[in-house]
């Protein structure tokens, strides 16, 4: 009898443990490729235009932005044809600022040389080859200084977009913004004297450049340590406002620069920084502006993913918020890259997606709603960390179709 009913109790506790099992089961879904196919569209580009479901997500998320994030990966040729295919979806929205991961007077330059240019792609090419030393073998510019960037530029400035920098100033700059400076003082009495140290500051620092190719030397400290750099720079007094406020956006370039990744988050504040100080002006003078910003995927973020920090991406969240609008953060990632399929290891529960012909877009929104509402679950997917920070940061994930490197816009005689 007794052996009888300890039976009976041992069956009922495997019975209630296998209907606990059952439930905790039935309880959520964990993220999974059938799921996320049901939240995956595609569409292409023809014409400069977007085709196919994907458009339509694409278009209706862009509709209800006031700031609208690329967070790309660089020396992408399909994210320029993305951009420049874009647009006009920005300019029926009314977007009119356009913002770049380059520094403020690097984006002064380029507005200067959009202005009334009738062959951009030729404009852009003599600049940059006019700036490029083969023994440097560097740009002065970033991002922007290849022939698919020049299409999207020049579409940006038939449509009027005001064309803002967001960033320090690059490694080489000085190597133009001095020459900018000396164009600037033509009217002064001891214009020749500036003009002539200017030339010889700017040898000693291509010298200075090219040993830091070969022995990576603390290059801005000596730049900054130089004697014609010196004597060049002391010419210039608060007085001079262009001249002054270069070399000092040259001088916490350098600064951050020197300090690498310690100084990340000095970096960080000033992209913030930069574009705070415009935005608030620009809303001054046209309140409710939209805002196209072109950047870096880390940096576009909508909380602490870059290296722990808050960045742009979270500042435009932080910015919508108050103002009762949206920031649309779209991230990008590759699957081919000249139909190697590499990158596809990253991030694979997304990019599996990706298609060689076609772009594919996630909409990583409605997943995270369905996270929040207990619908579907991230518990013991691989590369947890990974996906998690993806759904937080971004509300779309698009994966162009096979890509290749883009075609540098200047020639490397010099």
């Amino acid at each position: 009898m007794q052996l009888t009913i300890l039976l009976f109790i041992t069956l009922a506790l495997f019975s209630t443990k296998d209907a606990f099992s059952q439930e905790d089961e039935n309880r959520y879904t964990t993220l999974n490729k059938e799921y996320i196919s049901k939240h995956t569209f595609h569409f292409n580009i023809q014409k400069n235009k977007f085709y196919g479901e994907g458009a339509k997500l694409l278009e209706y998320k862009i509709s209800l932005a006031q700031f609208l994030i690329l967070g790309e990966y660089h020396g992408s040729s399909q994210i320029s044809k993305f951009t420049k295919t874009l647009i006009p979806v920005l300019k029926e929205n009314t977007f009119d600022v356009a913002v770049f991961e380059i520094g403020p007077n690097s984006a002064k330059k380029i507005r200067d040389i959009t202005k009334d240019s009738e062959n951009l792609t030729k404009d852009l090419y003599n600049f940059y080859t006019k700036n490029y030393f083969k023994k440097v073998d560097d740009i002065v510019i970033p991002f922007l200084d290849n022939k698919e960037d020049a299409l999207f530029l020049e579409d940006l400035a038939k449509n009027n977009f005001k064309i803002w920098g967001c960033d320090q100033e690059y490694y080489t700059a000085v190597l133009f913004l001095g020459d900018e400076i000396v164009s600037q003082v033509n009217y002064r009495p001891d214009f020749e004297k500036i003009q002539e140290t200017w030339y010889k500051a700017k040898q000693d620092i291509i010298t200075l450049y090219i040993k830091d190719q070969n022995k990576k030397i603390k290059i801005f400290e000596e730049i900054k340590s130089n004697k014609n750099f010196n004597k060049f720079s002391n010419f210039f007094t608060e007085k001079d406002t262009v001249a002054f406020q270069i070399l000092n956006d040259l001088t916490i370039s350098w600064d951050i620069y020197t300090n690498y990744r310690r100084s990340h988050k000095d970096r960080v504040m000033l992209i913030r920084e930069y574009f705070l100080k415009q935005y608030s002006t620009n809303e001054v003078r046209k309140p409710n502006s939209k805002y196209f910003i072109k950047i870096g995927g880390l940096h576009a973020g909508k909380k602490a993913i870059s290296l722990g920090n808050y960045d742009i991406g979270a500042l435009t969240e932080e910015l919508a918020l108050l103002n009762g609008t949206k920031s649309i953060n779209i991230h990008f990632k590759p699957a081919y890259s000249d139909n190697n399929t590499e990158y596809m290891k990253y991030l694979h529960l997304f990019t599996q997606f990706g298609q060689k012909d076609q772009w594919t877009i996630i909409d990583l929104n409605s997943i995270s709603k369905d996270i929040q509402n207990g619908k579907i679950s991230l518990i013991g997917i691989k590369q947890y960390r990974d996906i998690k920070e993806e759904i937080d940061n971004y509300d779309l994930l698009i994966i162009p179709p096979n890509d290749y490197n883009p075609s540098p816009n200047y020639g490397t005689m010099q």
